[in-house]
């Protein structure tokens, strides 16, 4: 035990343990503190203290008042905040209904959402198959790498789309010779029309991945539900079928976000 709490130690970035040591001082009831405060507070050197201010202060996490020369949480906390809540959110709203579309279908299900420029998984429920469908509940995914990303790229609005994919494009210079821009663009815009997102076997061989939008009030869409089954249950009967369930629970769930659509 003592051998593996030293390992971890080994990992742990001290500049960054102090600053969230200095975070911890903020609550509801003490939100602004001086630089002496701070200091005296949490037992770090006063010049370490500055830096650490200063850089979150520079990054948006730190906002200083020059009149009361107070330093106060930064907007950026806000807006993780709201990032939390959406997605939590979108979480509680979709949960009740996961479990049972999951054993309708016999396949696993999946919610997930991008979240600036990056695509994760939120929500994963098993259903009597035999399937093992990696899913990484929290972790940072492109969204091309997904096929709820790609569902999510196909029913936003293009212009966001282009931007998404024109980021992640110049962020990882890869090689996408199996997804052209144009090919890729073509194939979303089909997507958009049929109503749904249709894989076979391009991130897992032999399972078919189909995902459907979910919409919020603004009518705008927040998060995207999917199954993954066996390739062979997907004739066209049977994706008819799984397409109907899917949007049937995806309507549910938007409903509960508040979306007032069909």
């Amino acid at each position: 035990m003592r051998k593996r709490a030293a390992q971890h130690e080994r990992y742990v970035v001290k500049v960054l343990e102090k600053a969230l040591k200095m975070l911890d001082l903020y609550s509801r009831h003490e939100n602004a503190f001086t630089l002496d405060d701070l200091t005296k507070r949490t037992g770090l050197d006063k010049s370490t203290v500055y830096r650490i201010v200063r850089t979150m202060e520079k990054n948006g996490y730190i906002r200083y008042d020059q009149e009361d020369g107070l330093y106060r949480l930064g907007l950026r906390f806000l807006e993780l905040g709201a990032v939390l809540y959406s997605s939590t959110s979108i979480r509680k709203s979709a949960a009740p209904y996961l479990d049972g579309v999951a054993r309708s279908l016999k396949a696993t299900i999946l919610v997930g959402v991008i979240i600036d420029e990056q695509f994760f998984y939120i929500d994963k429920r098993e259903g009597d198959s035999i399937l093992n469908i990696p899913s990484y509940l929290g972790a940072k995914i492109q969204p091309e790498d997904s096929f709820l990303g790609l569902t999510l790229l196909a029913f936003m609005e293009p212009a966001e789309r282009d931007r998404i994919l024109k980021l992640q494009r110049a962020k990882h210079r890869r090689d996408h010779t199996s997804r052209s821009q144009a090919g890729l663009k073509t194939r979303l815009e089909d997507a958009a029309r049929k109503g749904y997102f249709l894989e076979r076997g391009e991130f897992f061989e032999g399972v078919a991945e189909i995902g459907v939008p979910i919409r919020g009030a603004a009518r705008n869409t927040v998060a995207a539900l999917g199954a993954c089954v066996q390739d062979f249950r997907v004739s066209d009967k049977g994706l008819v079928s799984i397409v109907q369930e899917l949007t049937h629970t995806a309507t549910l769930i938007s409903k509960e976000l508040g979306y007032q659509g069909k």
